[in-house]
């Protein structure tokens, strides 16, 4: 959920812009508007004059200008490239800039309006200090921080940060992490991600082993350094890419027919609602194998939804097995998801298979629906804690994401 952010929120994400791999500082940037915006009216313009008021003086005359080549900007890594010694927050600068006007434009009825709204955001609103001295003093020391770099100069509490290291064939590098996560965040369903980033697994920017790089989306990136994903999903999640025998396996998901009013497709993992108003609610089958050495216990579900614009289709083909439990679950179609903690969690002996059964339902705040239309549809199962097992791609009412669309053509 959203929140109001105070100053030190904006002086922390200033630091997570310094530590970030050389990837588009948009994306993050987006990311966190997109997460504190509209809570936050003022978000851009805060963040603009914190960075502004850190970069005083760091850079020379010329430096942190665009480059230009054969009359056409140069973008490098996803960012338009600037000249000079640059780091991060030069770049966050420019991409706060670029939001600025592009906040304005859709707010301005003449051109007139819009000047004169810029002109008060660069001759007012950024030379007004209404900074705390506490607050000022922790800008003017990640300012000192800059200029020493900036000059060579490493003082003695520098020299004890961790020091980032370029990650050796980076491209190269990217490419295999990319595979290995298959273009898909570890930690979340989303299919919209612009550029992926690098995690430090150990936290450590100078280790670049692959073993300990885990590719990322930006908002999950983020949530690992809020520590919203916590350290052993982050090693469970690496652990899985390099070793891909799951320690607990989906080993199949079917509809119940015989509970709901819905029917398995002919393509594995497809389900189709009949035509009928009784037992709306789809019933999921779900078979689990624990292949580890010891007992799993499911105690949380996670579950993502995602409209899938089609038309109508589905042929009817039939499976049917025992549950030893049942859990409801309303799920929604945020990016977060929902998360369900079982009242009843199953414990699932080494070596041994488990089958139990989640009853779905839309969320709509006060009442439920019951997926008239087409949908995907993804759990994560968690074990002890610290296990975290993904089902395949569900889809409800279609066959896949890429659903051809169906034309009626009424006479």
């Amino acid at each position: 959920m959203a929140r109001f952010l105070i100053r030190d929120d904006y002086y922390n994400m200033m630091l997570e812009i310094v530590e970030l791999e050389r990837i588009s500082v948009g994306d993050y940037l987006k990311a966190r508007f997109a997460e504190f915006g509209s809570t936050n009216p003022h978000f851009i313009e805060i963040l603009y004059k914190d960075i502004s008021k850190v970069l005083e003086d760091v850079l020379k005359d010329g430096e942190g200008d665009l480059v230009i080549e054969n009359g056409d900007f140069v973008v490098e890594y996803g960012d338009l490239k600037l000249s000079g010694p640059v780091n991060n927050l030069h770049f966050a600068l420019l991409a706060l800039h670029q939001m600025k006007v592009e906040k304005e434009t859709k707010a301005i009825e003449s051109p007139h309006e819009f000047i004169q709204r810029m002109e008060n955001f660069e001759n007012g609103f950024l030379n007004i200090d209404y900074n705390t001295p506490e607050y000022s003093a922790k800008l003017a020391q990640l300012n000192k921080r800059l200029k020493n770099f900036r000059s060579g100069l490493i003082t003695e509490a520098d020299s004890k940060k961790k020091v980032r290291k370029t990650i050796p064939q980076e491209k190269k590098v990217r490419a295999v992490l990319q595979k290995e996560i298959n273009s898909q965040c570890p930690f979340c369903p989303s299919e919209e991600v612009g550029h992926f980033e690098i995690h430090h697994i150990d936290e450590n920017p100078s280790n670049n082993s692959q073993t300990n790089l885990l590719m990322v989306c930006p908002t999950c990136h983020s949530k690992i350094t809020k520590k919203d994903i916590n350290q052993n999903e982050v090693v469970q999640a690496k652990n899985f890419r390099i070793n891909p025998t799951k320690l607990i396996e989906v080993a199949a998901v079917t509809i119940d027919e015989l509970s709901c009013s819905w029917y398995n497709g002919k393509l594995k993992n497809t389900f189709f609602r009949k035509q009928v108003q009784t037992k709306l609610a789809p019933v999921l089958s779900i078979t689990v194998i624990n292949h580890s050495n010891k007992t799993a216990l499911l105690w949380r579900i996670k579950a993502f939804a995602r409209r899938v614009f089609v038309g109508i289709n589905g042929i009817p083909a039939s499976s049917l097995l025992k549950p030893i439990a049942q859990y409801f679950i309303p799920v929604n179609y945020s990016e977060e998801g929902v998360q369900v903690v079982l009242p009843e969690p199953i414990q699932i002996p080494a070596n041994q298979p488990a089958l139990f059964q989640v009853t779905l339902a839309e969320d709509a705040g006060s009442e439920f629906h019951y997926f008239d239309h087409a949908t995907q549809l993804n759990f994560v199962f968690d074990f002890n804690g610290d296990v975290f097992t993904k089902s395949p791609d569900l889809f409800l009412n279609c066959e896949s994401k890429h659903q051809k669309q169906h034309v009626c053509v009424l006479s």
